[in-house]
């Protein structure tokens, strides 16, 4: 089977200090590893928003926060297995 999100989030409020002041916005697309545990480890960035800050804060957040019940084998057996994320941050709060 394939790992299935279960928890973690990144929220408006962590958003980035210094993007916040200078307006800054943008999509990170990064890539990690689910561990056979559930837990996030070796995240990367595939496509950067233009902004350090926003890039290492999504990998950052991601690995403390995301967990996952893992991917099995065909026996059964929780693997490790690659997975994809895209992160948008908006200066506008969401609803």
């Amino acid at each position: 089977t394939r790992a299935v999100w279960r928890s973690g989030t990144i929220e408006d409020d962590d958003y980035p200090r210094e993007a916040r002041r200078a307006r800054i916005g943008g999509v990170v697309e990064v890539r990690f590893t689910i561990e056979a545990s559930g837990r996030v480890s070796g995240c990367r960035v595939s496509r950067s928003s233009g902004d350090a800050s926003l890039d290492s804060t999504t990998c950052r957040l991601i690995e403390a926060r995301f967990r996952f019940r893992p991917a099995t084998n065909a026996r059964g057996e929780p693997v490790a297995s690659p997975y994809g994320w895209r992160q948008s941050w908006w200066l506008e709060p969401r609803r």
